[in-house]
């Protein structure tokens, strides 16, 4: 399911179901999907770098989100995470906001523009080939986070590194490291 859908705009993924099984994927397949797991994110989700975005914030840098999931669900992460006060409704994207989701490089592009930012200047923490592809697309430096759950899978990791060639972190601690040098 990850390797056919993470990160994916509703549209590629779907296209990947097809290429995969050899047929569409059920018609309310994205809504129901959406529906069905917020409550399972509320419950279940493991908060990884709220310390991370604390203390960059604290130390004045600019961040935003932008998530190819649906703004509910990036809503129910930033509460988990307890980031939602740093996280206001305007620096929050999401695939609703672009008409074209990851791996297209609209929604960095949007956010950068947000931000009065050059996107060359900007970092990208991504955790899904189509975010990659899509920092890569939009100009961005990018670096791999794959210490999430689904990102922890050896298959994972190995085709994360067949399309970035840039840095790879495993955890909260290197992440704030890595950004901590930027």
């Amino acid at each position: 399911c990850n390797r056919l859908f993470s990160g994916f705009a509703p549209e590629a993924g779907a296209v990947n179901f097809e290429k995969e099984y050899g047929k569409p994927l059920p018609e309310h397949f994205f809504r129901d999907q959406i529906k069905n797991s917020e409550q399972l994110f509320r419950d279940k989700l493991e908060a990884l770098n709220g310390a991370t975005v604390r203390t960059l914030h604290a130390a004045g840098r600019q961040q935003v989100v932008a998530s190819g999931s649906p703004r509910a669900r990036v809503d129910v992460c930033l509460e988990k995470a307890d980031i939602s006060e740093i996280f206001q409704p305007d620096r929050v994207f999401t695939r609703e906001d672009v008409e074209r989701g990851k791996p297209e490089p609209d929604m960095f592009l949007k956010a950068a523009a947000f931000c009065e930012t050059d996107p060359k200047d900007c970092v990208v923490v991504e955790d899904s080939t189509a975010g990659i592809r899509a920092a890569a697309a939009a100009g961005m430096e990018c670096v791999a986070y794959l210490g999430g759950g689904h990102a922890r899978k050896p298959w994972y990791a190995e085709e994360i590194s067949a399309i970035h060639a840039g840095p790879v972190v495993y955890s909260s601690e290197e992440l704030l490291e890595f950004l901590s040098e930027e």
